[in-house]
This record gives structure tokens, C-alpha cells and sequence, in this order.
């Protein structure tokens, strides 16, 4: 029965192609069909929501998706490419089909990659799609130079998504190669716009917010002076603003020393507990719980991430506060040995350093659902790790549950830089 109009009682209107210019086509359908495959459907068909017309226009559909979403209503079989998933997906989620859902997520999820991801993100953003938005910005993290050669097609005139990029502190590049993209991007447009690519017209496309995104204390003087000076996008107050930086250590103004590259290679841990001292571990009961460490240090440090104990193997919900101000939210899974000292666990890596300053109380809660691990150990009050010093408040234990055992840092300062 599938396009057949023998019995169909209901017909779908769509555009055969993208534009205004293209033209309606009329796909016939089967009501009971489609009502015994979605809760939606059925509302509009035999519900409360019935519609008066056997007619009913999709203006927010094209030919090609909506054939692959009938498709699998009639044939329990979908094709999928990468023209039609997004819209297919988006038809699964508004007529409730779970199961339709599921194989487009698995298909995305497959072929995200470096050329296609910034055209995907903005539209798994809007459909609020959380597990494929990670999957989005992992690969624009680890492959950022790749991702950026073609950010002139997919950002053209809004630079907003290059914004949410350059902002992030986990980008596997170069300081040079973000300018250069940059630059790059800013030239296309001024040929688009059918204007000279020169400094000042490229700083004016570019913007003040994008401009301050680039952390130029980060390259080498060389390379600062070859890909950077000569390009006059910068100001010439701006200029000498890096070049004492790297000259006499002076603050380089609005620029960022914050590095790049967050990630397990960059970070030391501080396991505040010395050793467990009883094995196995005990698994309590599946619960939420909320756990809070309070502590200082003695010398400003970026703090990327945390280690946490769970049971291999298990799933846990975890929403990180720092201070109060959320700092990280998702779902992660427990491996054997899977944190520091070969604890069980997992480790949680932040989007962005978190400054800490020395001598400041600060308070890290963990709000997890998950089951807790049972065992002995003993904490610490206080440590030291990569030259800084790690406090702890509170009186040192023994036999405690924990979840919260390491926190992950690099050591901070504008000249170690």
C-alpha cells in the first residue's frame, strides 16, 4: 500500500525539492496505517484532533524525507542519507516514533564528521538532540583544523557559530591556525560582498567579539609576527600590547593566556585520597545523592575536569556545580580502573578552564544519580601536586563513601605560559 492511492483516505501535501520555485505533489496515505504507528496520527485521524480535510499540507517537509518516513511506517525499512536523516528525524520526533528516532540517531551519529558538522550542530541544537550535540562538538574538538577549512561555506554571513567555537577551551589546534581560519574566512567574504580584502574591511566583518576570541599570547613570537602583524587586522596598540607580552611578560590586554587543548594529555590529577584499604568494592543501591568538597589551593590553577568512583560498566547522571555556576551536565559511564590510581570510575572534562585563585574557598557539588560505591580509604587535608598546594576542609577520615576522589588542573600563570 505504500504510495498507493487504492483506498488511500488521506493525502499529504509536499514540495518536491528545496525553494520557492519548487512545486506540490500530493502523496496518497492509509489512516489506519499510520494511527497504528503513531500516537499522533491517531489524535489527528480518530481523536479529539481529527481533521475536517482529507488534505493536509507539510510545509515544513520535503518530498524526499517524508517518502523515507513512510517508508518505514509501511515497510518497517528506512533509507537513509545524509540529504534526508536531519528532516526524517525531525518527522519521527514531531509524529512520535521512537523507534524511527533511534535509527536516525545511529546514522548521525556514524557520519558526523569534520566537512559536515557545522552545517549539522545548528540544526541537532534546535531539535535539541543532547547526546548528538556532544558527538558534534567532540569531533569539532578533536579535529578543529579540519572543521575550520570549511567554515566559510557552512558560518557564511552569521558568525555566530564561529563564536561558540573559538570561545571553547578544548580545541586540539594551534592559536596560528584559528587565525588563519579566521582570516580566511574574512577574505571570502569581502569577496562575496565585492569588497578589497584588506585589514581594516576584514576587521570590520570579523567583529570585536571574534577578534578577542583569539588568543594570541598563545603563538610564538615568530609565528605572531609572520601570519599575524603583517595582516593589519589587528590595531597597532594591539599589536605592541603582544609584542611586550612576549617581550617583557606584560598583560596582553583583552587577549586570552588561557591554553587550548583540555583534555586528559594536558591536565595532573590530585586524587585526595593516599589508598583504598578494603577491596572489592561494595555497590550500594541505584540513588541520587549529592556530594560537596570544599578546598583551596595556594597558587592559581585552571581546574578541567573531575574524577569520580562508580561501578564498571554502570551509567551515572551527574550535574557539576563550581561555586554555585554549573560547569558541567551529562551522563558518562564507569570503567574498571578507569581514574586515577586505577580506581574505578570516570573522569568528567569541563568545556572551558575554570580559574581558581589562590586562597579562595571554593565549594565543587556533584548531584548523581547512579549507584554508589562502599570502601575504605583514607583522605588527605592537605597535598601537594605540580608545586601547588591542594587544602581540604573538614577533618581527615576513614570508611567514608566517596564519589568525588581527584580534581584535574594545570598549574596557572601568565609567565610559565
Amino acid at each position: 500500500m505504500y504510495g498507493n492511492p487504492l483506498m488511500a483516505d488521506v493525502y499529504f501535501t509536499v514540495a518536491d525539492g528545496q525553494g520557492s520555485s519548487s512545486r506540490k505533489v500530493n502523496i496518497p496515505c492509509h489512516k489506519f496505517i499510520l494511527a497504528v504507528s503513531s500516537p499522533v496520527f491517531y489524535k489527528m485521524f480518530y481523536g479529539d484532533l481529527k481533521e475536517p480535510s482529507e488534505y493536509i499540507d507539510l510545509p515544513d517537509c520535503d518530498l524526499e524525507g517524508f517518502h523515507e518516513f513512510l517508508r518505514f511506517i509501511y515497510y518497517d525499512e528506512v533509507k537513509l542519507t545524509g540529504d534526508c536523516v536531519i528532516q526524517v528525524l525531525y518527522l519521527a520526533k514531531k509524529y512520535m516514533i521512537p523507534s524511527l528516532e533511534d535509527r536516525c540517531r545511529s546514522f548521525l551519529e556514524k557520519n558526523i564528521n569534520a566537512e559536515n558538522v557545522l552545517d549539522l550542530l545548528p540544526l541537532i541544537e534546535k531539535m535539541e538532540e543532547v547526546h548528538l550535540k556532544s558527538v558534534c562538538w567532540k569531533v569539532i574538538d578533536t579535529l578543529t583544523e579540519k572543521v575550520l577549512e570549511s567554515a566559510s561555506d557552512a558560518i557564511q554571513d552569521d558568525n555566530s557559530l564561529l563564536v561558540s567555537i573559538l570561545k571553547r577551551d578544548t580545541l586540539d589546534i594551534k592559536e596560528v591556525k584559528v587565525f588563519q581560519a579566521v582570516n580566511r574566512w574574512a577574505g571570502t567574504i569581502c569577496e562575496k560582498r565585492g569588497k578589497t580584502p584588506t585589514g581594516k574591511e576584514k576587521r570590520t566583518i570579523i567583529g570585536e567579539e571574534l577578534v578577542k576570541l583569539i588568543r594570541f599570547p598563545l603563538m610564538s613570537q615568530s609565528e605572531f609576527a609572520e601570519h599575524v602583524a603583517e595582516t593589519k587586522i589587528l590595531k597597532k596598540t594591539e599589536v605592541i600590547e603582544i609584542f611586550l607580552y612576549f617581550s617583557l611578560n606584560q598583560n596582553p590586554g583583552k587577549f586570552s593566556c588561557i591554553p587550548r587543548c583540555l583534555n586528559s594529555r594536558n591536565l595532573r590529577c590530585c586524587c585526595r585520597i593516599s589508598g583504598l584499604l578494603q577491596m572489592p568494592f561494595f555497590s550500594l543501591a541505584s540513588e541520587e545523592f549529592t556530594e560537596s568538597i570544599y578546598f583551596s589551593v595556594d597558587f592559581p590553577i585552571l581546574l578541567g575536569g573531575v574524577a569520580i568512583t562508580g561501578e564498571p560498566g554502570k551509567k551515572y547522571t551527574v550535574k557539576l556545580e563550581l561555586n554555585g555556576k554549573v560547569v558541567s551536565e551529562g551522563c558518562f559511564q564507569s570503567e574498571d580502573r578507569g581514574v586515577s590510581g586505577n580506581h574505578p570510575g570516570f573522569y568528567i572534562f569541563f568545556e572551558q578552564y575554570h580559574l581558581l585563585n589562590p586562597d579562595v574557598p571554593c565549594i565543587l557539588e556533584a548531584s548523581i544519580k547512579g549507584q554508589r560505591l562502599d570502601c575504605e580509604f583514607q583522605d588527605k587535608r592537605e597535598l601537594v601536586i605540580d608545586r601547588v598546594a591542594f587544602r581540604f576542609a573538614g577533618p581527615a577520615s576513614q570508611s567514608k563513601v566517596i564519589c568525588i576522589i581527584g580534581l584535574l588542573f594545570r598549574r596557572y600563570s601568565i609567565n610559565c605560559l
